[in-house]
């Protein structure tokens, strides 16, 4: 069952490469925090095997699904 599991999540992370997506993410500026709003395509994808998996927004930053709010595909295939 646990590996049915991991195949189906491994299987969503993967299909979202190439989508448009946005999301929030919470960053710490000198003792505070604000939110940052950010869209693009997806364009490459770090599979953890612990399951914390990381992803770059159009070749930028790497982000966790752990760290962001609000995750949204825009426009799916």
């Amino acid at each position: 069952m646990l590996k049915s599991k991991l195949k189906q999540e491994l299987e969503s992370v993967i299909n979202l490469m190439g989508e448009q997506v946005s999301f929030v993410k919470n960053i710490k500026i000198k003792d505070k925090f604000d939110s940052q709003h950010i869209q693009g395509v997806v364009t490459h994808i770090v599979l953890d095997l612990h399951g914390d998996y990381e992803f770059a927004v159009d070749d930028g930053d790497y982000f966790s699904f752990s760290e962001i709010i609000d995750f949204k595909v825009l426009d799916p295939k």
